[in-house]
Formats: structure tokens, sequence, C-alpha cells
């Protein structure tokens, strides 16, 4: 499923925030974000993760173009964390959960409607939701606490993040074969 490359900019964020001038690490993820994403953008079936993806990443380059305050530094993985908390909830109000749009695209045309198929996927979006309400805590706990250890934050994007993703796209694809 292309739920790798809907996440691959914040991956690349996450990595590049870490090395990187913050300012350097959102334009880089910026021109990544829209090079992934060309393809659903040309197609005209852009998914709502993507979109949020890019507007995230455009209004943080654009901020950061004119102002750089210090505190953003400090706050960005819980900014960051909470921005796609906003996306994947948003898409989950709206009724159209991300993973829906992920799943559509790998699914024979009679089951992408079905009753099945939407709820495994609002299942699904809520479990990102928890996961990503957990991610969010965890960065403000880190700053708040004030912990010099950055690999606390590795540790929790490796227990939280990555096995939901794993999650996500066995859920999907047993969607896919059943």
């Amino acid at each position: 499923m292309n739920l790798w490359i809907g996440f691959s900019p914040w991956v690349i964020f996450w990595v590049l925030v870490s090395h990187y001038d913050i300012g350097a690490a959102a334009g880089a993820t910026l021109f990544i974000s829209l090079i992934v994403n060309t393809i659903s953008l040309l197609r005209r079936r852009p998914k709502f993760l993507e979109i949020g993806s890019i507007l995230f990443f455009l209004v943080l380059t654009i901020t950061l173009s004119f102002i750089n305050p210090p505190w953003l530094t400090l706050w960005i993985f819980t900014i960051q964390n909470a921005a796609l908390l906003v996306i994947v909830l948003t898409s989950m109000i709206i009724e159209n959960p991300f993973p829906l749009q992920y799943a559509r695209d790998e699914l024979p045309f009679e089951k992408r409607h079905s009753p099945m198929v939407i709820y495994a996927s609002r299942a699904i979006c809520q479990v990102w939701v928890t996961v990503l309400v957990i991610l969010t805590i965890g960065s403000t706990a880190r700053v708040i606490w004030e912990s010099p250890i950055p690999w606390i934050f590795w540790a929790t994007h490796m227990v939280f993040f990555f096995p939901t993703m794993q999650y996500t796209n066995r859920k999907l694809k047993r969607l896919k074969y059943s």
C-alpha cells in the first residue's frame, strides 16, 4: 500500500530536523512531499494525508522564512505530532478516514464501499488517533521535563509509530484478500 509514501515526509522530517536547521529541514521536506505526492495530485485523487502534509510543511517553511523563534526548535516535535494528529482526526471527523483512501486505491471496485472496508478504516484511524495522542503527549513531556535524552523521542516513535504502520498495512491487506 502507498501508506508508507503518505507518511514518508513526516519520517523524513523527523530525521532531518534532528540533524539540521529546522528551516532547512522544513524546506527540504516540503520539496520531498511535493515530489512524493505528485502522482496523486496529477491524477486529481490526492489523499487527505498528502494534502495535510503539503499544507503543514508549506506553512512551516513560510513561517520559518520570516521568523524563527527559538521556542519553535524546542517544540517542533510536539507541533508536528499535533499537526499529524489534527490531519488524521479531521479525516475521521469528516467521515473519510485516511486509511480508506489508500484502501480504495488497492481494492477491487466492488469492495471499495463495503461496510466492512469502511468499518475497518475507521478502526485503523482510531488506532492512529490514539498513537498520535500518545506521541504528542510524549514529545510535550520531553520539553516540559527538559529531557536532554534525544533517544526518548526516537524510542517512543519506534515503539508506537512504526508498529502502527505495520498494523495498518496488515489490516489493509486483509481487506484486499477477504
